[in-house]
């Protein structure tokens, strides 16, 4: 396999490999998916990043068969590097695509002067974490990204040694901080509390998520100590109207955001 700079020609190439590779490995509805690809990977945005000074952008290509199997964008800001993604075509999981991508896009950052590299994931891939967690990446917070009108959440991870030894002490940014406004809930001293239909009071856990189509679900419990688990609660409308089945798939009665589970079989870790 070759790796190259992709051109304005690889661009239809891109979206389907974009769009398959998400379908396989992100829970995120048709619609959602065409709206990252819309704002992503557009003709137009593509065609900057090759010519930004700063950015990082690499395809695999499978040169046997003369076309593109993965893709990576990134960019280097002073000593900071970034990657935002790493996009591998599910037909040629086990071939190491992945990992390829990351290891040339680290090598050329630290070339480059990067003295610290960060890597962007939304939540909906849940694959994600454990890739990233391979190459000794910690998680270090969250954000909310905007496509098509629609939130969702973004994970940042780290590899800068003094970064890590930050969380690690306490002096630096807390993982799995979501910032997630939970509707129906109320905060006290710290606490945040849900109440049920019937009166009953039940607390969601905002650092123990699943990822949802429109929202994350949280795991709600009866003690504020989280030992009883009492069920989920829906991050897009704050219902605890909530099923769940023994497959862990997970929907939402009042607004159809559903969560829908990866098998271990699934599994590639070069999806991000």
């Amino acid at each position: 396999m070759k790796l190259r700079e992709p051109t304005t020609n690889d661009a239809e190439r891109i979206h389907e490999l974009t769009r398959s590779s998400m379908t396989a490995s992100y829970s995120l509805s048709p619609q959602q998916i065409e709206n990252v690809i819309g704002a992503e990977f557009d003709e137009g945005r593509m065609t900057n990043l090759g010519a930004r000074s700063d950015g990082y952008v690499f395809a695999l290509e499978d040169e046997e068969f003369e076309t593109l199997v993965g893709f990576v964008e990134g960019h280097l800001d002073g000593d900071t590097g970034e990657i935002r993604w790493i996009l591998e075509d599910p037909e040629h999981r086990g071939r190491g695509v992945g990992e390829e991508l990351l290891e040339a896009t680290l090598e050329k950052l630290r070339e480059d002067g990067a003295e610290r590299i960060h890597v962007s994931v939304l939540e909906a891939n849940r694959d994600g974490a454990g890739f990233l967690e391979g190459f000794d990446f910690a998680k270090a917070g969250s954000r909310r990204v905007e496509y098509g009108g629609e939130s969702l959440v973004e994970y940042r991870y780290i590899l800068d040694a003094t970064e890590r030894e930050a969380l690690d002490d306490g002096s630096g940014e807390k993982p799995d901080q979501t910032e997630v406004a939970l509707e129906n809930a109320e905060t006290r001293d710290g606490v945040t509390t849900v109440t049920t239909n019937d009166g009953k009071t039940v607390y969601p856990n905002a650092d123990e998520a699943k990822s949802g189509t429109e929202n994350p679900f949280f795991v709600t419990y009866t003690d504020k100590e989280f030992t009883e688990q009492f069920g989920y609660y829906c991050g897009n409308c704050g219902s605890l109207e909530t099923t769940r089945d023994t497959q862990d798939h997970i929907e939402c009665a009042e607004c159809g955001n559903v969560h829908t589970p990866k098998s271990a079989e699934s599994y590639d870790g070069s999806y991000l």
